[in-house]
């Protein structure tokens, strides 16, 4: 597989693997065999968000569906999940007209053909008034922002939360910012393009907090190795094969389980060190 591209999502997946919170046959199948997995409920709420904010449509190009209920009633209406997301989806809207964001493109994919990486932000903008709102802008018109709906947006020992001081030690969620200013970089000429992260409370339609995520050069340049030397291991592992890790949980919950000869259905002995 001499064409493997590297995203921030396969990095993210591969790490789990490595330190085997995810079976090596699952990463397999969703990183270079193209498997689809279902959203869950919370991902099918941030889907849904999303394309009503931008009209981007999630991988399997079909446009999320509003949950409603009391259906076929002439009480019929969205549940309270989806409404709230309906009107963060109206506040996204209000936000970008009054920040003075223009909208340049929407799900914009990139790629890196020379350092094998890629991958798609969700917004790319010119934002001149930037200064008025970032005291640290650095100048640059353009940026990236990438939408959040989450209700973990004050959390801070949650690995998704999103506490502004506890984000330096939570790499799961900065890998990102990295990777998509590392692409802007190498493919678009942009060496500092500035990278936003906009999160939408989904219990409180009301709450938005912007976040801007910097980064040194040193972090930038680690990270393109952390690319290259990823893209080895996966290649490497696919050809020495992936280790299946079951259990009795994540192999119920698992696509693969139907056909997978390593699944088990009976709780697998963990050992503890004393």
């Amino acid at each position: 597989m001499k064409d493997l591209l590297v995203s921030q999502s396969l990095i993210k997946g591969f790490t789990d693997y490595k330190m085997e919170k995810e079976c090596g046959l699952l990463f397999k199948a969703k990183y270079l065999d193209g498997l689809q997995t279902p959203p869950s409920a919370t991902q099918k709420l941030g889907q849904f968000f999303e394309y009503l904010s931008t009209g981007a449509l999630p991988k399997g190009g079909v446009a999320p569906e509003c949950e409603m209920v009391y259906k076929g009633t002439p009480k019929e209406k969205p549940s309270a999940d989806y409404e709230r997301a309906i009107l963060s989806s109206e506040m996204y809207q209000d936000l970008i007209s009054k920040l003075g964001i223009e909208v340049i493109e929407t799900g914009k994919y990139i790629c890196d053909p020379v350092n094998k990486s890629h991958g798609t932000i969700d917004i790319y903008a010119k934002w001149e008034r930037q200064g008025e709102f970032n005291p640290n802008w650095n100048g640059e018109p353009y940026c990236f922002i990438d939408l959040k709906y989450t209700g973990l947006i004050d959390d801070k020992w949650n690995e998704f939360g999103w506490q502004v001081d506890s984000l330096p030690e939570k790499h799961g969620l900065m890998i990102q910012g990295v990777h998509y200013k590392s692409l802007a970089e190498t493919t678009m000429a942009i060496a500092d393009i500035p990278f936003y992260y906009f999160l939408f409370h989904s219990k409180n339609p009301d709450y938005v907090k912007i976040i801007e995520q910097k980064i040194d050069e040193t972090r930038a340049s680690e990270h393109r190795i952390l690319v290259q030397k990823t893209r080895d291991m996966v290649l490497k592992e696919l050809e020495t094969g992936f280790k299946h890790y079951p259990s009795l949980l994540k192999c119920k919950e698992c696509p693969l389980f139907e056909s997978c000869e390593y699944k088990t259905t009976l709780p697998m002995v963990e050992v503890v060190y004393y």
